[in-house]
């Protein structure tokens, strides 16, 4: 087996997910508490005709993946948040590929330390994430494209709220956080920085808020980014559904290179004229540029639609998948009627996505690495669609990312070109041909174009799964697929996979 040294922010991870286990573990009345625990078990056997994702040369292998998991949620008392971990060993026969370890986590929570004062939030997530927007591409994460690294992040952010005489609410708040990239200096970066909030307490037509915050980005691959601002914000609220504001204040920030100030002023609209329906518009202006928010979402019984359009500045490390919609995202919308709670939500959609063979991280492009604050404007369009033994789900998306004005990137794509297109295609459709049985067939394509006609890459992908279950814990799948990528990096690959998961 392969081994190496783990990242500190995978070695916190990991030890934040085995005292949650020991804690889960060791409460006997977890379910009475609110602390829901669900252990689990994957075995998968897959064959590809091409691991090393070459024209020539292809070495075909069976690969064996044994992953014991766990998922947390909490849904009373002072946390609450959801855990969804597992641990995958990848076995290789039949190539001299070294075997390897794999971990795959998204947590998010909260706790209220002290009773309506002190409360600390933390995200964290393990994924993997494509390096360079033109290297080998593949619709999964596939444990052997030497183009994917793992990606590790972790957020904590503790915050003081309280009241004012009656008069406002405040909060103030601090974060930090880290991103680290497996193998890899690029991508990993630290984070610092906190706010300070104030709301008008008045329920009348008008309302009124006031902000200061500042915020530091530290890409080990490129300089330090920091930015602050102070905020006045009116509102308006006509009616309940429709809250309209407006606000000025100054910013400071060095993204483009020098440290510039400048005064800045916004605007922002929200309707939501039906409990299922909310279109939401936010216009900010900036030292370095305007930036925008137009969302639209809406859910039926059976279907639900999603539309967005942004752009903005990123100072993460890894561009692309945020923001981007998921199967998960489109039925945590669908089924918000049908449970109101979002961890017994959370439950509920992973059930239902794994009964009809769909992965629910499934997102219409990968992304890419960056080495500081870029550029970015996306457009993303998604909907799902239920009938009485189908489910037909499709996502579009497409996002360009460039340099921020004369700030210059040190390392990856955006070193080599001034911008970055990405746009990709996910359909997917399930039949559900007895009450525990269900086939899917899914289509997906990704493409990538630079400057110079050789900085472009796209890769398709076919696949058919069958999916079942035995009893009301165990689910197996089986499956083929065909990729062919063209551009610097073509390919073809076939796979056959079968899986089988345990819950327990």
């Amino acid at each position: 087996m392969q081994s190496s040294a783990e990242t500190p922010a995978v070695t916190v991870i990991a030890r934040a997910v085995a005292l949650a286990l020991c804690l889960g573990a060791g409460s006997v009345s977890a379910q009475q508490s609110g602390l829901t625990v669900l252990p689990r078990f994957a075995a998968s056997q897959s064959w590809s005709d091409n691991i090393g994702l070459r024209v020539s040369a292809r070495d075909s292998s069976l690969i064996t993946t044994l992953s014991p998991g766990v998922s947390l949620n909490s849904n009373a008392g002072r946390i609450k948040g959801g855990l969804n971990y597992s641990l995958s060993e990848i076995l290789y026969t039949g190539t001299n590929r070294s075997n390897q370890l794999q971990h795959a986590l998204a947590a998010s929570g909260g706790a209220e330390v002290l009773e309506n004062t002190l409360f600390v939030d933390a995200n964290a997530s393990i994924s993997q994430q494509a390096l360079s927007a033109f290297g080998p591409q593949t619709i999964d994460p596939l444990p052997y494209n030497p183009n994917n690294s793992q990606l590790s992040s972790l957020t904590i952010s503790p915050s003081l709220r309280g009241r004012l005489n009656g008069l406002a609410s405040y909060e103030l708040r601090a974060n930090a956080g880290a991103t680290e990239v497996k193998g890899s200096t690029l991508g990993n970066s630290t984070s610092s920085g906190s706010s300070l909030g104030i709301n008008g307490l008045n329920t009348g037509l008008l309302g009124w808020n006031a902000s200061v915050s500042t915020q530091q980005n530290q890409a080990r691959a490129g300089v330090e980014n920091r930015s602050s601002q102070m905020r006045l914000g009116l509102s308006y609220r006509p009616d309940p559904e429709l809250q309209l504001g407006l606000n000025a204040g100054q910013e400071r920030s060095n993204y483009l290179g020098t440290g510039q100030t400048r005064s800045t002023s916004g605007a922002s609209a929200n309707w939501t004229p039906t409990p299922r329906t909310a279109l939401a518009a936010v216009w900010q202006g900036h030292v370095y540029g305007n930036s925008h928010t137009l969302s639209f979402q809406h859910r039926m019984a059976r279907s639900s639609w999603r539309f967005s359009d942004s752009q903005g500045v990123s100072t993460g490390s890894a561009v692309a998948a945020t923001g981007l919609q998921t199967n998960y995202d489109l039925f945590y919308l669908q089924f918000a009627s049908l449970e109101p709670d979002p961890v017994a939500r959370d439950v509920l959609v992973r059930s239902y996505l794994q009964g009809l063979g769909l992965s629910p991280n499934a997102t219409a492009t990968a992304g890419f690495l960056t080495a500081g604050p870029t550029s970015q404007r996306s457009q993303q369009f998604a909907f799902s669609l239920e009938g009485l033994r189908w489910t037909a789900t499709a996502m579009l998306s497409q996002s360009r990312t460039s340099q921020l004005g004369n700030s210059i990137q040190v390392a990856g794509d955006l070193s080599k070109s001034s911008s970055v297109l990405q746009r990709g295609m996910s359909l997917n459709l399930a039949y559900r041909l007895t009450p525990i049985s269900s086939v899917n067939i899914s289509l997906l394509q990704q493409r990538s174009r630079g400057d110079l006609a050789s900085q472009s890459t796209s890769v398709r992908s076919y696949s058919a799964n069958l999916s079942s279950r035995f009893g009301r814990l165990t689910s197996v799948s089986a499956g083929v697929r065909h990729s062919s990528a063209e551009g610097t990096a073509p390919y073809r690959e076939n796979a056959i996979l079968a899986n089988l998961v345990q819950q327990f």
